[in-house]
């Protein structure tokens, strides 16, 4: 029963003919690389008509072979702070991009974005990922691929599912 209400309220969904979603990025890191943030910029930009994407990006800690353990927690306890300050002011679903989380086809990630409770935030953790113990706390967690990608390609291959989850939910000529 809960199966067919889920379809049904996706289905009238897809009825709606500006449906919008509201997105957002939690990255430790900003993108360097020019070539990969011109193709990021044209995919936010194409998003705009059918949803919205929030990026908020913090500052990575530097670390050596010493540290790295701290410098790693500490980026996780900024993510925690960050979301928990977020989360006064708005409703959001952290959902952690990581190597070991859920893997949907295009389809059922735009079925399963469109039935969160918040809006879907994003975290993408820093050169040093994350933790156990953090992937632990946070249990949505999505994965892009089985194939690693740096964390500034992740970032593209994000805003490009995004789009594509967009214009599935408006019912547009993207994803065949």
């Amino acid at each position: 029963m809960f199966v067919l209400a889920l379809l049904i309220n996706f289905v009238s969904m897809l009825e709606y003919k500006d449906y919008m979603l509201h997105f957002g990025l939690l990255a430790v890191g900003k993108v360097k690389d020019k070539s990969l943030m011109t193709l990021i910029n044209q995919y936010q930009k194409m998003l705009s008509p059918y949803g919205l994407v929030s990026v908020f990006e913090l500052k990575p800690e530097k670390f050596s072979e010493s540290n790295q353990i701290q410098a790693q927690r500490l980026e996780q306890f900024k993510i925690d702070d960050f979301i928990e300050n977020l989360q006064k002011k708005e409703n959001w679903t952290p959902i952690l991009l990581t190597e070991t989380g859920k893997r949907y086809n295009s389809v059922d990630l735009a079925k399963w974005l469109s039935t969160l409770e918040g809006k879907p935030l994003f975290i993408l953790g820093g050169a040093l990922g994350f933790d156990y113990s953090f992937k632990s706390k946070h249990k949505t967690q999505l994965s892009l691929s089985d194939l690693t990608f740096t964390h500034e390609m992740a970032r593209l291959v994000l805003f490009e599912q995004l789009y594509r989850v967009t214009t599935i939910l408006n019912n547009k000529n993207y994803h065949y």
